[in-house]
């Protein structure tokens, strides 16, 4: 989405995120009241006056008196934080307003900023202005050193140190998710656009692999998602509800399964893969080494994303559309894929994106949710009282009536940061 931000408006809105804390991370620096920007914004939940109504507001504020008048407080960022109910740690997260990463302290102060253009990363490629996906992170993880992966959608993924200098990038067609291994091996989903005769004899697709990268981010293997299917029973024309054409797939969560969890069923276990297959509205379980579906399961759920095999061997998932107009965060037992616990949100704490979302089980118990198109994150308890809530304080338009897509948001433990955090960062 292409828009007019007030900048001025944005750095108040951010004026707790920034205090401090070096460099704005706000969009481009400029001198004019408002500048304009790429990046993903969506319009503020809430704000449904039509294009007529906001000319008419427009006029309305251009009768005198307003002159001399100040723009007024902006919200706070953190809504809410019960501080005896909270997992403690830091909250690293991607946004839709700029190619950058950060570190926030749960009172939402910025503690860090990576940023890292597209241009800078691949300066090899061109690409179309009108990809809007080259203008931020669409996800990324923190190394306890400082170093950060980045992912710009459907382009490729990339490396950093603290200081944001690039350290190595791969233009692998990379997307959605990535998974870091304790070798320090990295899981990938990638993607090809080609015509796959068996699909469609000369419609190209989309067909999704899971890459695995050395820490340097060298192609170790690949295995191809749409093979694992034909390899397996869960033949995947049975699983479509439509044509096999585009994006057959839309894989969007990715998960390597490991040793230390309890698994209660033998389709799960350690080192097979976790995925989320959103076309299908399906959670598959890949055999890597063996190229090939183990268990392909739908439920109670709607393009979902996010699955994570949890400590109890339960799976956590973000179920976007399983309720109209409304998600919901579910934890399933795998065994009979019973719904065991659920968190949907109320009347008056609405709960729901369209896209994109993620949700973690946190050491307290508690689980963190990213309500990713209203740029929203809250941790919420087993009752299902919020104990923590976050807004994205980047905004677009002339009343920042749009928010910035808030992609992920991690809560990394005390001491993940500590031996350089603070140490000239």
């Amino acid at each position: 989405m292409f828009l007019r931000t007030n900048l001025a408006g944005t750095l108040l809105a951010a004026a707790a995120l920034l205090a401090g804390c070096g460099p704005s991370p706000a969009p481009e620096a400029s001198n004019e009241a408002s500048v304009q920007i790429h990046g993903r914004f969506r319009r503020v939940r809430g704000d449904s006056l039509s294009d007529e109504q906001r000319s008419r507001i427009d006029a309305l504020e251009s009768v005198g008196y307003v002159s001399g008048s100040r723009e007024a407080a902006t919200e706070r960022i953190i809504t809410r934080h019960r501080r005896d109910a909270v997992a403690p740690g830091l909250n690293f997260f991607t946004s839709g307003n700029g190619p950058y990463a950060y570190l926030m302290a749960m009172d939402g102060s910025l503690l860090h900023r990576w940023e890292a253009p597209v241009g800078v990363v691949f300066p090899e490629l061109e690409l179309p202005e009108d990809n809007a996906n080259q203008h931020f992170w669409r996800r990324a993880y923190l190394y306890p050193n400082g170093d950060a992966l980045g992912i710009f959608e459907g382009i490729g993924i990339f490396k950093v140190d603290r200081v944001s200098k690039l350290l190595w990038s791969r233009a692998n067609n990379a997307h959605h998710d990535m998974d870091v291994l304790p070798d320090g091996k990295i899981a990938v989903l990638t993607r090809k656009a080609h015509v796959v005769a068996r699909v469609h004899p000369t419609e190209p697709v989309l067909e999704d692999f899971v890459s695995v990268l050395d820490p340097d981010g060298v192609l170790l293997e690949e295995v191809s998602i749409l093979e694992c299917f034909e390899n397996s029973p869960y033949q995947i024309r049975s699983l479509h509800e439509g044509e096999l054409e585009g994006d057959i797939f839309h894989t969007n969560g990715l998960q390597v399964l490991r040793p230390e969890n309890h698994y209660s069923v033998p389709w799960m276990r350690s080192g097979l893969l976790l995925v989320s297959i959103r076309t299908i509205s399906a959670i598959a379980v890949v055999d890597f080494s063996a190229k090939t579906v183990v268990k392909a399961f739908k439920g109670d759920f709607l393009l979902q994303h996010d699955p994570r095999a949890l400590s109890n061997g339960n799976i956590l998932l973000f179920d976007n559309h399983g309720r109209p107009g409304a998600s919901r965060v579910l934890e399933l037992e795998p065994q009979e894929l019973t719904v065991v616990w659920e968190y949907a949100g109320s009347a008056d704490m609405p709960f729901f994106s369209d896209t994109c979302g993620t949700a973690a089980r946190l050491a307290n118990g508690n689980t963190l949710v990213t309500e990713s198109d209203n740029g929203r994150a809250f941790e919420v308890d087993g009752e299902g009282e919020i104990a923590w809530e976050f807004y994205n304080p980047f905004r677009g338009g002339e009343r920042g009536e749009f928010i910035a897509t808030l992609f992920e948001l991690r809560r990394l433990p005390d001491g993940y940061c500590e031996g350089w955090l603070g140490a000239g960062n």
